[in-house]
């Protein structure tokens, strides 16, 4: 009868399997770089700053865009997102083939690349970085830029000119005024996934797959369609089969996050597993001892 219970005891006190996450969890660093003093290569000179509202309306764009996200992805992902606020001027700009000028990562302020480093040295990096910044140049325009870490996917775009932040108020005729954010996010992610061999459509080929601009929105209008990519929804016209993102691709992230096994998507390691079996072993112990 011992050997029995001892068996036992061996079979409930092994580490139990504890369910990992139900769905996959994307971190986002959403960085506001409010100053700049920077000379470009060719000499010009870069001096600008973000007011308090252009940081309000960022913050608040921020906070709808993963809503955006999240709800279009049909609960298939979970973004996990900080928003920092720079302390330290951008110093430096790129110049890329397009003439623009941008915010390239070796750009960003120290203590937004330490953030960056600390959490890929911790296991737990970013998997989407975003940066928004006023260069003040010609256009004085707020400037987004994305990257999708890992996979070198870059893209940025300009939000508005001058200082009136109206249009970034939900209206009926602009419900979605996240949607200058939106764009340059889905596009990181199709090219990311294209690399991986899906079939994702760019975020700029909504006409070509029968979208139409929804208003005279400017570059608003497309957000049916960016919904449709984040849940595969889109319509290829030429199979007519559905593509975009599936809920199975999230779990394929640009920097994967050390406690997430790529291989095993349902089980993973935990605490609990180990009170569970010193609970069961004591329990065990406890009938070997009445049989005595």
């Amino acid at each position: 009868m011992k050997k029995i219970l001892l068996t036992l005891c061996l079979i409930f006190a092994w580490p139990l399997p504890v369910p990992a996450a139900d769905i996959p969890v994307w971190r986002v660093l959403w960085t506001i770089l409010p100053e700049v003093e920077a000379t470009r290569a060719d000499g010009v000179r870069f001096v600008a700053s973000m007011s308090n509202a252009d940081i309000s309306a960022v913050m608040e764009m921020a906070r709808r865009a993963e809503h955006f996200i999240e709800s279009a992805a049909m609960g298939a992902v979970d973004l996990e997102m900080k928003v920092m606020l720079s302390r330290v001027p951008v110093t430096t700009l790129s110049t890329f083939s397009d003439g623009n000028t941008y915010v390239w990562q070796n750009d960003l302020p120290y203590d937004v690349q330490q953030e960056i480093s600390e959490a890929r040295a911790d296991g737990d990096p970013y998997q989407l970085v975003i940066s928004t910044v006023r260069l003040g140049d010609a256009n004085d325009a707020l400037l987004g830029n994305y990257w999708c870490f890992g996979r070198d996917r870059y893209s940025a775009v300009r939000l508005l000119k001058g200082s009136d932040l109206s249009y970034l108020m939900p209206t009926s005729d602009n419900p979605y005024p996240e949607e200058p954010w939106i764009y340059p996010l889905c596009s990181c992610l199709s090219s990311f996934y294209v690399s991986l061999g899906y079939a994702v459509p760019g975020a700029h080929e909504a006409e070509d797959h029968g979208y139409r601009r929804m208003g005279d929105l400017g570059f608003n209008g497309y957000y049916k369609f960016y919904q449709d990519i984040l849940s595969a929804q889109v319509r290829d016209p030429k199979t007519g089969a559905r593509i975009g993102i599936t809920p199975e691709m999230w779990w394929h992230m640009p920097e994967q996050r050390r406690h997430v096994d790529d291989n095993d998507k349902t089980f993973g390691g935990g605490g609990c597993d180990t009170c569970l079996g010193a609970l069961a072993l004591m329990l065990c112990a406890a009938a070997v001892l009445k049989h005595r």
